[in-house]
């Protein structure tokens, strides 16, 4: 077994079902059920979070993305019921990599960035993490080499360690355009 702790994100090799991440009882299992594939990491980064958006309302929803020969799929979208963070575990079949995270962002200050947070597990996982920005109904990707904004030396900011990513669908996050 594989666990990945992440600043509360959880990620764990398969195991049978009735198998619970140790330190992580109560948090919640994101698992394949989804059986399309996706040519391509993004689609399956829209169709995830165009799934998730639908149940997101206050509250952030996030899973996982994995890879197969088969193509690319996406986990099912687990919440703790917060509307700035989710503590998460993700189930990888067997035959299937660990590709990508995404994660919703419900609608407030700080919704149309990637958080210091978000920044730090996208690095150290070493994969691009996905937010579907509810305020814009667009999709933003984060990869590890994308630049990070600092404060100036001296000052203070809250702004201090996120990013902007690039947007990748621009509006439709709630349905087709």
């Amino acid at each position: 077994m594989i666990r990945l702790l992440l600043l509360g994100l959880f990620l764990a090799a398969a195991r049978p079902s009735s198998a619970a991440p140790d330190a992580a009882a109560d948090v919640p299992v994101s698992a394949l059920s989804e059986t399309q594939n996706y040519v391509t990491l993004e689609d399956a980064a829209v169709a995830a979070l165009r799934a998730a958006a639908a149940q997101s309302g206050e509250f952030e929803y996030a899973g996982a993305l994995v890879r197969s020969d088969a193509g690319f799929f996406y986990t099912d979208a687990v919440t703790a019921h917060d509307d700035s963070k989710v503590r998460y575990a993700v189930r990888v079949p067997e035959g299937f990599a660990l590709a990508g995270i995404y994660h919703t962002h419900p609608s407030g200050d700080g919704s149309r960035v990637f958080s210091p947070t978000d920044v730090q597990q996208a690095k150290s996982l070493g994969l691009p993490s996905f937010i579907g920005v509810m305020d814009d109904d667009c999709v933003r990707m984060f990869s590890p080499d994308m630049p990070v904004w600092r404060a100036p030396l001296g000052s203070v900011s809250d702004l201090d360690g996120v990013a902007y990513g690039r947007v990748i669908l621009k509006s439709g996050l709630r349905g087709e355009r």
